[in-house]
């Protein structure tokens, strides 16, 4: 908004008259402290209008009892998370077409004909929606779609379309499809695995149910970590209850709207004053030496080029605007990377992949099982039919980071209070569940050398390799020794952290100034000290649970 209203200041400083003023509404459905978003983005004089939600939540029961029931007032996470069965992942797609087959062939007022699936990855999606697209058509005639990012345009586009004008169909989809895209009718959502917030699954459960004003949830969890996770989500959207939002200045947002200021006002350029008071229209707190340092690193790196008092645009993200932009607006992956997969009966481009795949034979693509023909600088796959995939193709990912918030649901689905962080002896070693989440936990093995990380744990628990590396007094640091921890490690953080895809064209010291942001080192200390660290005893009857893990 910051730089709409730049624009429109300065349009009117050259002589433009007669405008009427500027109005802005934004509008969203998860946020916990909507004024306060409200003034940090429209200005102080805005004003917030909430509107509670009205639709239930119903749940799919478990396959011992079919049926759809209501998340009551009377369910806690703990009750729930007994309702949520587990679809095991060495089999998971056998599971998946029993349960979304049960929801699909309920008779009276429940039965259903449309479902949006949720999975977690891109190869997820590939290969369950080809599995799919095998079994439920011998039920009934039931099309089976896909849709996520490295999909090409045109091929996610058909997906939509099919689904809207689809009498019974099935949609498997990655974040794609959270918001944003009109999709028409949805009967309910399944969950693969648990989001990584509730904000996240208001959007995805909120596609379902706009006709009939119940929202209709088939949740499938793969592991006890994301049945507990689930639960606790499902009883947080049922009260309406979402975390806090940190709140911390990412700079790297400024990068992209400097730049689109500055592509906004060619071939004139602007002048440096000009993005200095464009920052200062949203951040007034920051010095006017922030934005300056900024903008003498992207010169320095030739993003930014100066002549005569003007900045403009330097060759590379002038080449990206000139493409139109979306590369420079863009806050996630961008489709279009990697390897061009092609059907070779119609020469059209159906993904692109990181390479080719070591099967040839039974590639699952979009749902769609292929036999792989040739590989040159493409990949040509011929369609394969109805016979069965085994494999699906790589992309370019990282495994996503555990959020606090994650791992704050994980906990409360185990029945453990805010402070609470065990001890349990498992036959793996002695493990502590700190539920803090990924930057919590690069921390404190930074902080307790006798910490060390367990990847299918990663953010929830740590091994410890001595009994007495964990006490209060370990826990109780002090501000400028947890400061130092954040700075040393910085890169690791930076990595975790949600600090934007323009935080690298930022200058060192800026970047970590970020990342100390939104570590809050106050307020991870005041966690670290609030840890209520006991031995968990053989009878607890919440050890079952966590030996699960």
């Amino acid at each position: 908004m910051g730089r709409l209203r730049r624009v429109r200041r300065l349009t009117d400083d050259s002589g433009t008259s007669g405008r009427v003023g500027l109005q802005v509404c934004a509008g969203s459905a998860t946020i916990s402290d909507s004024q306060g978003l409200a003034s940090r983005l429209l200005g102080p004089s805005a004003v917030a209008i909430e509107v509670a939600g009205t639709r239930e939540i119903e749940v799919f029961g478990s396959s011992s009892a079919p049926l759809w029931f209501p998340v009551e007032p009377s369910l806690d996470a703990v009750g729930l998370r007994e309702h949520l069965e587990l679809a095991p992942s060495e089999k998971f797609a056998e599971a998946a077409e029993r349960r979304i087959w049960e929801a699909l062939s309920g008779e009276g007022d429940t039965r259903l004909r449309k479902a949006l699936v949720f999975a977690p990855t891109r190869r997820l999606v590939d290969t369950l929606s080809t599995e799919l697209a095998a079994m439920l058509p011998r039920r009934r005639a039931i099309s089976v779609l896909a849709h996520h990012g490295s999909l090409e345009r045109t091929v996610r586009e058909r997906s939509e379309t099919e689904f809207a004008a689809a009498g019974d169909a099935v949609l498997v989809a990655t974040t794609t499809l959270e918001v944003g895209v009109d999709i028409g009718d949805v009967d309910f959502v399944v969950l693969v695995g648990a989001p990584p917030g509730t904000r996240s699954l208001l959007q995805r459960i909120g596609r379902a149910g706009r006709r009939i004003g119940c929202t209709r949830v088939l949740a499938l969890p793969r592991t006890a970590v994301e049945q507990a996770a689930l639960a606790s989500m499902l009883v947080a959207a049922r009260d309406g209850r979402l975390e806090p939002e940190g709140y911390a200045r990412r700079w790297s947002v400024f990068v992209q709207q400097a730049a689109s200021f500055i592509a906004q006002g060619r071939p004139q350029g602007r002048k440096r004053s000009h993005l200095v008071d464009l920052a200062q229209d949203v951040w007034p707190e920051d010095e006017p030496a922030t934005v300056d340092a900024i903008v003498e690193h992207l010169l320095d790196e030739e993003r930014l080029i100066e002549d005569r008092g003007r900045l403009w645009l330097g060759e590379p993200w002038a080449d990206l605007f000139d493409a139109g932009g979306r590369g420079m607006h863009a806050n996630f992956d961008s489709p279009g990377t990697g390897v061009p997969a092609v059907d070779a009966s119609t020469g059209e481009v159906i993904a692109y992949v990181a390479g080719p795949p070591s099967e040839r034979k039974g590639l699952a693509l979009g749902g769609q099982s292929w036999d792989l023909e040739t590989v040159s600088g493409e990949i040509l796959l011929r369609p394969r039919g109805a016979r069965a995939a085994r494999d699906g193709f790589r992309y370019v990912a990282r495994r996503a980071p555990v959020r606090r918030e994650y791992a704050v649901h994980v906990r409360r689905g185990l029945g453990l209070g805010e402070g609470d962080a065990p001890l349990v002896d498992l036959s793996s070693g002695l493990t502590w569940f700190h539920f803090g989440g990924t930057e919590y936990e690069i921390a404190l093995c930074d902080l307790i050398q006798e910490l060390r990380p367990i990847g299918a744990l990663a953010g929830l628990a740590v091994r410890v390799d001595s009994g007495s590396a964990l006490s209060a007094t370990r826990l109780d640091v002090s501000e400028s020794r947890l400061r130092q921890v954040v700075d040393d490690r910085f890169a690791d953080l930076e990595r975790v952290l949600a600090v934007g895809p323009y935080q690298h064209a930022l200058p060192e010291a800026r970047r970590r100034s970020v990342v100390a942001a939104l570590m809050d080192v106050p307020v991870f200390r005041r966690w670290l000290q609030s840890r209520r660290v006991w031995r968990m005893t053989s009878d607890d009857p919440r050890r079952q649970h966590v030996q699960a893990f």
